[in-house]
């Protein structure tokens, strides 16, 4: 990427940086520091401080939150990847504090996830006195928060999800525990070139008791716009968040951020992040090298400089069906290695030698696995196959016969990938369907049936999502390919009557 485009990139971060913290960068404290000073709103740990590195170093941006910790953020970014997650962060704080956060999130489908996040934030140990101001030991206050979240990616670009929370605190003696509900809402579109996060916090919002005194957490809603850009293989992404804030009464106020995230190397990555809220600046970096990141961030306070360190892991997922599937391979492969162990032992034994297998007997043994191919034994002609490789793995004929074995396997495939379309469609699991169509089309490429599917699948998806021009033009080509589908043409008619409706 030229120099300029990084400027250019980081310029723009930096003015919407200046313009959404104006108050803090040119001298208007009041949000900055009155409730900072006082100790803050009732749980407002949850809503300031992020529970991941990364997130911290782009201004604690927590509704544009995506991965694992968005249990304890926006829980509908849970949806964002199909890998299951672990993060790891702490933090130590000023005055002997200290803030740590465990975050796990797993798929449960195609379409559905769940996470977990726990949270901790301890103070330092502070003086305890009496009532006449005489020493009386120390005391500490704890914190602990356990975020239970749900995802669904609703439609390609919408995704929704909620998270149930427990909320613990104890000061010296005294201790108080509620529960609390949070729901998160994200927009993005096809490519990925942006996203909105819409973040409603303390929807029931927890009062914990401590003694005869009781807090109540704020309702907080928060709106995080999202932009990626590209240029030259490189990757810029700028967040802004604004924040409404609703403590008591009729009392509100707000707070703005901002952040952004450059992408300086690949492989493994290395990324530089600056953002900035209503509280704090921050900078920080992150490396990335496979299923592994790790990250760093520094945050300037009122308080002074804290840090920020977390490591994710990200490994595969693997629903029952496929593991089952997979449980199945790793049998019959072990079987085959045993066998052809004693095969190769066998032929060591007994001396077989290539030119052995020449004349009448090779000739035999090439019919016996074209034969097997003819007629779909597929599994016969593979172990008579083999056996021949063990003794002359280049032989041009074996060769041919492998590729032949392989393109038959290829089509076994692809016309199971068309039959599980069929049944997923008729199961109105529509994304699933195209998707299996899609997978017979790239091995048969004008497979009439698999064509269908794809078609129909798409004007369903379409339908569901208010596209009905583009939905008529999908059946249209399903019928033009099939004129007896049945299914194809009432939809096709609904689809009009729907329109029709719609223009009166």
């Amino acid at each position: 990427m030229a120099i300029d485009e990084w400027v250019r990139y980081a310029g723009t971060a930096i003015v919407a940086i200046v313009l959404l913290n104006g108050r803090i960068l040119f001298g208007d404290y009041w949000d900055f520091l009155s409730h900072e000073q006082n100790g803050g709103l009732p749980g407002e740990w949850l809503s300031s401080l992020a529970p991941d590195a990364r997130q911290a170093a782009m201004g604690s941006a927590l509704a544009a939150s995506e991965g694992s910790h968005s249990a304890a953020a926006n829980p509908s970014g849970l949806a964002h990847s199909h890998q299951a997650e672990t993060t790891l962060m702490a933090a130590p704080l000023v005055a002997a504090g200290r803030y740590a956060a465990v975050s796990l999130s797993h798929p449960l489908g195609s379409r559905r996830f769940a996470g977990f996040s726990m949270l901790h934030l301890a103070s330092g140990e502070a003086e305890k006195t009496d009532e006449l101001g005489r020493n009386a030991g120390s005391f500490s206050e704890q914190d602990f928060a356990f975020a239970l979240a749900y995802a669904e990616r609703v439609t390609h670009q919408a995704h929704a999800g909620f998270s149930f929370k427990t909320v613990y605190q104890t000061i010296d003696e005294r201790s108080g525990a509620a529960l609390g509900l949070d729901a998160g809402l994200k927009f993005r579109d096809d490519g990925g070139g942006w996203s909105i996060g819409i973040l409603a916090q303390n929807l029931v919002q927890p009062r914990i008791r401590l003694d005869d005194e009781r807090e109540r957490f704020p309702v907080t809603f928060r709106l995080a716009p999202s932009a990626r850009l590209t240029a030259r293989g490189s990757l810029c992404m700028v967040t802004a968040e604004a924040a409404w804030i609703k403590p008591f009464g009729t009392f509100q106020f707000w707070r703005m951020g901002a952040g952004f995230e450059l992408s300086m190397v690949r492989a493994p990555s290395f990324l530089f992040r600056m953002g900035a809220n209503s509280r704090e600046l921050s900078v920080g970096f992150g490396l990335k090298n496979g299923p592994i990141s790790f990250d760093y961030a520094a945050l300037w306070q009122a308080l002074g400089l804290t840090h920020r360190l977390g490591v994710t892991f990200r490994y595969g997922y693997v629903g029952p069906l496929a593991e089952k599937s997979l449980n199945d391979q790793w049998t019959r492969i072990n079987a085959k290695e045993a066998e052809l162990a004693a095969l190769f032992g066998e032929a060591q034994r007994q001396g077989f030698m290539v030119q052995e297998l020449s004349g009448p007997r090779w000739k035999m043994s090439l019919d016996e696995i074209s034969s097997d191919l003819s007629y779909g034994h597929l599994d016969r002609a593979e172990q008579r196959l083999t056996r021949l490789l063990l003794l002359s793995p280049g032989h041009p004929d074996l060769v041919a016969l492998k590729a032949k074995l392989q393109e038959l396997r290829d089509q076994a495939m692809a016309i199971s990938a068309r039959e599980r379309a069929i049944a997923l469609y008729h199961s109105k699991d529509y994304e699933e369907a195209l998707e299996s169509s899609r997978s017979t089309l790239k091995i048969i490429k004008n497979d009439p049936a698999a064509g269908e599917i794809e078609m129909m699948a798409l004007a369903q998806i379409d339908i569901t999502q208010g596209r009905y021009d583009l939905a008529l033009k999908r059946l249209k080509k399903a019928i033009e390919a099939n004129p007896d589908n049945d299914e194809a043409v009432r939809l096709f008619r609904r689809t009009l009557i729907v329109i029709e409706e719609l223009l009166k």
